[in-house]
């Protein structure tokens, strides 16, 4: 379990494949929004305060990741148009004169 600013990732395997068998044994990650909260715990006999990540409700879950995964298909198809005119600018007579990273 890995966490960032605002996401929690599980990263596993699937088993059995639940898209096709090609798919058996591949990497995947589960990720879900959620909110640091502070609460107030016994520890020893003492109250002590913890802070806990509690996951959102799946409504807000669905909004939120929808639009990360609505946000890196454009992104990811704006790389594309970009990496084609490159290559459509390189193979003229234009000499590119710096590496342009593949990402």
């Amino acid at each position: 379990m890995k966490k960032g600013g605002f996401k929690l990732v599980a990263f596993g395997t699937v088993m059995p494949s639940i898209f096709n068998s090609k798919a058996e044994g591949a990497a995947i990650c589960a990720k879900r929004i959620y909110n640091s909260m502070e609460r107030v715990v016994e520890l020893d006999r003492l109250l002590t305060k913890k802070t806990v990540d509690v996951p959102h409700e799946a409504e807000k879950q669905f909004q939120n990741l929808m639009m990360e995964v609505s946000c890196l298909v454009w992104a990811q198809a704006l790389l594309g148009i970009v990496y084609d005119f490159v290559k459509a600018k390189g193979e003229g007579d234009v000499n590119i004169p710096f590496n342009i990273p593949q990402l």
